[in-house]
């Protein structure tokens, strides 16, 4: 870090201190993210992103097709194969039918 132009030594002090405190805040509450697990249930993602059954259903449908064929074939996928194109014949919409 430098100091700005026309910034006193204890400004300078100062904001890095305050800069700290951020960073070990963040640390905190990283870890503390880590110790209690990022994953949410089912449950609490169809109530966050507000998902009817047949979404959730959608989801689980994807999820299996994802790792029972798409990645066991396709480890190495081309850049933008998520973007629907029916056109494409490597992209993700020529396979999900």
């Amino acid at each position: 870090m430098v100091a700005r132009r026309g910034e006193s030594t204890n400004d300078y002090i100062a904001r890095l201190e305050t800069e700290l405190e951020e960073l070990r805040e963040e640390v905190r509450s990283l870890r503390a993210c880590r110790e209690h697990g990022n994953r949410k249930s089912k449950a609490q993602l169809r109530k966050e992103y507000c998902l009817s059954e047949d979404d959730v259903l959608f989801s689980d449908d994807v999820m299996t097709f994802t790792a029972e064929y798409l990645f066991p074939r396709f480890k190495f996928l081309n850049k933008g194969w998520t973007k629907h194109d029916p056109t494409k014949p490597k992209g993700l919409s020529m396979l999900v039918k």
